[in-house]
């Protein structure tokens, strides 16, 4: 979606249009940055790589026991 649109800055504001009207993020006051878009995707990234190990942890000694 950020990739269709002529500038980081309307491509951003699209993107957080659409979160917001599906309701999953407010709006915000100011369009984010890139970078600060990918940081925060990282750490997104992260918390489902950590909960994923956990799951696999719990299944394994389910399996053994």
């Amino acid at each position: 979606l950020m990739a269709s649109h002529d500038s980081e800055v309307s491509g951003g504001g699209a993107v957080d249009d659409l979160l917001a009207r599906m309701r999953l993020k407010p709006m915000p006051a100011a369009t984010r940055s890139l970078d600060q878009r990918i940081s925060g995707t990282r750490r997104l990234l992260m918390k489902q790589r950590m909960a994923f190990a956990v799951f696999a942890a719990a299944s394994l000694m389910a399996a053994l026991l």
